[in-house]
């Protein structure tokens, strides 16, 4: 057999008893719309990835809303195997954490705790100031200001 692929969009994966709602080891995951919610009364997740898993989230929402604490989105290596996390949309509510150096990147989305460690160096972590952080490309900041300054200094010269 081949690699599986599961996509999410719409819907919700929760749980309200074990510790994870949404375990993958091996295979993607794309989320694009829809639910992944952990609800358990103990700590745990609302991803949790392994080994050689493939996650994207290009929308919906994954939530860790546990009664103790838990994580949005957990992502561990396991030797050379390291998952990989990719967030370019959605909302993630509740804080992510790697252990051994997975590959976490968010690019995009809404978050409820700041995501800046998992930011590449060409995006920035804008905090909202209602407990959200959202992201700007720092590369078309910085294309709009050399824009800008061209335009200036065309209309000065006319």
């Amino acid at each position: 057999g081949g690699a599986i692929t599961l996509t999410l969009s719409g819907g919700t994966i929760e749980n309200v008893a074990g510790t994870t709602a949404l375990k993958a080891m091996h295979g993607t995951v794309i989320i694009n719309g829809g639910s992944v919610v952990n609800k358990a009364d103990s700590a745990g997740y609302a991803i949790y990835a392994q080994y050689t898993a493939k996650i994207t989230v290009n929308g919906g929402s994954v939530e860790n809303n546990a009664k103790a604490s838990g994580w949005a989105i957990h992502g561990q290596a396991q030797g050379t195997n390291k998952p990989e996390i990719t967030i370019t949309g959605g909302k993630i509510v509740g804080a992510m954490m790697g252990i051994n150096s997975p590959k976490i990147t968010a690019t995009g989305g809404c978050f409820t705790v700041n995501p800046a460690d998992y930011v590449p160096h060409d995006y920035k972590v804008v905090d909202n100031g209602d407990g959200t952080y959202t992201f700007q490309d720092v590369t078309l900041i910085e294309n709009e200001s050399f824009r800008s300054v061209n335009i200036s200094i065309f209309i000065v010269r006319k």
